[in-house]
C-alpha cells in the first residue's frame, strides 16, 4: 500500500506541474491547486494516478534481469518441468535414484524429476549419469559416508559436479547440490551454495549451446538453508552478479511453480537487482 501512494502521488505531482506550465504558457493565473477545475477534470486526474499507481504496483508473474552483457536472466511463475531446452535438477553428492526408504523423497524435485521420466527404467538413468560422470574425479574411498541404506549409492563426487542425461528429446543437468551425513540427511553451507554455483554457471555456459536454461530456486527445502525462498533467490542473483557468470547464449530462466506459494514478490526482485545497478553507477 506504501508503494501504491508513492506511485499515486508522483503522478499528481507530474500532472500539477504539466497543469502549471500549461496555465502559465496560456496566461492564467495560478495552479491546478488553485484553479477551479470542472469536476470531470479533477477526476480524470484521479483515475490517471490510480491507473497509473496500480500498474506500477501490480504483482508481475515475469521479469528479465540483465546480469551481464552476455547473461540474461528471467525469472517467471511456470512449471519447470514443461519447459524446453536444458532443465536442471538438483541432486546430491551421490547422484541417488532410489526414491524413498529415507534415501530420496518423493517429494523433492530430485524424486519429482525420477518418478515422473524414470519410475520404469531407472536402470536407463543410472546408466546415463555414470557414461557422463566417466571422466569426473570420486571422492576417496576413506571420505565416503557409510550408507544406512544398501539402495544408496557408494561413490560420492564433489559438490557442483554435473551430469549431463537425455530423455525424449529432452536435455536435464543434475547437480550436485547436497551433502549427506552418516543418517543419510541431506545438508549445505552458504558458502558450498557459491561453489555449486559457480560450477553449475561454467559447465551451463559449455553444454548449452543455443538453448534456453531452466531451473528452480535451488537450495530450497531439504538442502537445508534454513532460509526462505525469496532470501535464497536473492542470493543466487547476487552470486550469478558477482561470480561475473559465463554466458548463456539462451538465456538462464528460474522457474517457479507458484510465485504466492513461494512468497515471492518479483516487483521487490526487480527494484531491489535496479537500485543495485543504480547505486553501482555512482
Amino acid at each position: 500500500m506504501k508503494q501504491f501512494f508513492a506511485h499515486f502521488v508522483a503522478m499528481l505531482a507530474a500532472l500539477s506541474s504539466v497543469a502549471t506550465l500549461i496555465t502559465f504558457a496560456t496566461g492564467v493565473q495560478g495552479s491546478i491547486s488553485t484553479i477551479r477545475l470542472p469536476i470531470g477534470i479533477g477526476v480524470g486526474i484521479l483515475l490517471i494516478c490510480t491507473l497509473y499507481a496500480t500498474i506500477q504496483t501490480w504483482r508481475k508473474k515475469k521479469i528479465e534481469l540483465n546480469i551481464t552483457s552476455n547473461l540474461k536472466l528471467t525469472i517467471q511463475q511456470a512449471d519447470l518441468f514443461k519447459q524446453n531446452g536444458i532443465i536442471v535438477i538438483g541432486f546430491n553428492e551421490y547422484f541417488d535414484t532410489h526414491v524413498g526408504d529415507g534415501i530420496v523423497s518423493s517429494k523433492t524435485l530430485h524424486g519429482i524429476f525420477i518418478n515422473k521420466y524414470y519410475k520404469d527404467h531407472i536402470e536407463d538413468l543410472d546408466a546415463d549419469i555414470k557414461s557422463s560422470l566417466a571422466k569426473q574425479e570420486i571422492s576417496p574411498k576413506e571420505v565416503n559416508c557409510q550408507r544406512r541404506h544398501k539402495a544408496g549409492k557408494t561413490d560420492r563426487y564433489e559438490l557442483g559436479t554435473c551430469a549431463l542425461v537425455h530423455d525424449g528429446g529432452k536435455k536435464y543437468v543434475l547437480v550436485a547440490l547436497t551433502h549427506f551425513d552418516e543418517h543419510d540427511k541431506a545438508n549445505l553451507t552458504r558458502e558450498e551454495f557459491n561453489t555449486v554455483l559457480s560450477k553449475l554457471m561454467f559447465f551451463l555456459s559449455t553444454h548449452s549451446e543455443a538453448n534456453e536454461v531452466h531451473m528452480p530456486i535451488l537450495g530450497t527445502g531439504l538442502a537445508r538453508l534454513n532460509r526462505s525462498e525469496s532470501r535464497i533467490l536473492h542470493f543466487i542473483i547476487d552470486s550469478l552478479d558477482f561470480l561475473h557468470a559465463h554466458p548463456i547464449l539462451g538465456g538462464l530462466f528460474i522457474d517457479i511453480l507458484s510465485l504466492k506459494s513461494a512468497g515471492v514478490n518479483l516487483n521487490a526482485v526487480e527494484d531491489h537487482f535496479k537500485k543495485g545497478i543504480k547505486e553501482e553507477a555512482y
